[in-house]
C-alpha cells in the first residue's frame, strides 16, 4: 500500500524506525529534500491524493504544527483512512478533533510489540483495501488548503524586508531561530537558508553575526563595512552574551 506520514520535524528520528519497519511491504513517503514554498506545499498535497493511507503521527509537536494540521484536515476531507501513531505522552485533552473518535495506536518505546502491532493494522487494512478506497472523495470536490505559514516563513519574512531591524529586533529573531533549532522543528537546509539571507542584511550587528555564524558553523568574521563601523559607535557590553540573557529572561523581555 502507499502510505504517507505526516510528522513533526522533532520527531524525525522516531519517523525514520517506523518507515525503516514498514517500506519492506508499503511504499513510504513523507516530505524530505522537496524544495519550500509553493513546490513544497503542491508534492505534499499531491502526495496526499496518491496515498492509501495516511499515517499520523501524533505528539506535542505535530499537534502544533500548522501544516501537520492542514494535512490531516486534507486527508480527512479525502476520506482517506487515517491511522494515528501516538509516539509521546499528548494529553487526550490536546488530541484534534478529527482524532478524538479515531483508535489511537500507541508507539512510544515504552509500547512493547508497536512494531507488530502497527504492521498488523496495516495487514487487515490491505486485505479489505476495496472497502477503504469506497469511501474516498472526489479530490475535485476537496478544496486545497493554503500554504500554512509557518514560524520559520514569518521569521523569513520579517528578514527580507528592508526596514531596518533594531538590535532588539534581531535579538528577538536570533531566539526564535535559536528555539527552531533547538527543538528540531523544520528542515536543517531551510533554517540555513534563512539564516544566511540574515547575515546578507547591512545592519546586521556584530553580535548577531558572530551568533547565527555560529549556528550554521561559518566563519564569524564580521563584515567588513558596516559591521566595523557599528563596533566603533556600540557602547562596550552591549552585545554581551549576559546581558542579552538578562534581557530575555527579564519579565517582557523579548520572547
Amino acid at each position: 500500500m502507499k502510505l504517507f506520514f505526516s510528522y513533526s520535524r522533532a520527531q524525525e528520528a522516531e519517523l525514520a524506525n517506523i518507515v525503516h519497519a514498514s517500506k519492506v511491504y508499503h511504499e513510504c513517503w513523507y516530505d524530505q529534500n522537496i524544495g519550500a514554498g509553493d513546490e513544497w506545499w503542491t508534492e505534499i498535497l499531491s502526495q496526499i491524493r496518491n496515498c492509501e493511507i495516511f499515517v499520523f503521527l501524533l505528539s506535542k509537536e505535530s499537534t502544533k504544527s500548522k501544516a501537520c494540521q492542514a494535512e490531516l484536515t486534507y486527508a480527512n476531507q479525502l476520506g482517506r483512512h487515517i491511522i494515528a501513531l501516538q509516539i509521546d505522552d499528548l494529553d487526550v485533552t490536546f488530541m484534534p478533533h478529527l482524532l478524538k473518535n479515531n483508535n489511537t495506536t500507541p508507539y512510544t518505546p515504552e509500547n512493547e510489540g508497536r512494531e507488530v502491532r502497527f504492521a498488523t493494522i496495516l495487514k487487515n487494512i490491505s486485505d479489505n483495501l476495496d472497502d477503504y478506497i469506497n469511501n474516498w472523495t472526489d479530490p475535485s470536490l476537496v478544496p486545497e488548503p493554503e500554504i500554512p505559514i509557518s514560524e520559520l516563513s514569518d521569521i523569513y519574512s520579517i528578514i527580507i524586508q528592508e526596514q531596518p531591524l533594531s538590535a532588539q529586533d534581531q535579538r528577538e529573531l536570533l531566539f526564535r531561530v535559536e528555539k527552531l533549532i533547538d527543538k528540531k522543528l523544520d528542515d536543517p537546509k531551510r533554517i540555513e537558508y534563512t539564516i544566511n539571507a540574515f547575515l546578507e542584511r547591512d545592519d546586521t550587528t556584530v553580535y548577531i553575526g558572530k551568533k547565527l555564524s555560529e549556528l550554521i558553523s561559518l566563519d564569524p568574521t564580521p563584515k567588513p563595512k558596516n559591521y566595523v563601523l557599528e563596533a566603533i559607535v556600540t557602547q562596550v557590553g552591549q552585545y554581551t552574551d549576559d546581558n542579552d540573557i538578562g534581557k530575555r529572561l527579564a519579565p517582557g523581555g523579548a520572547k
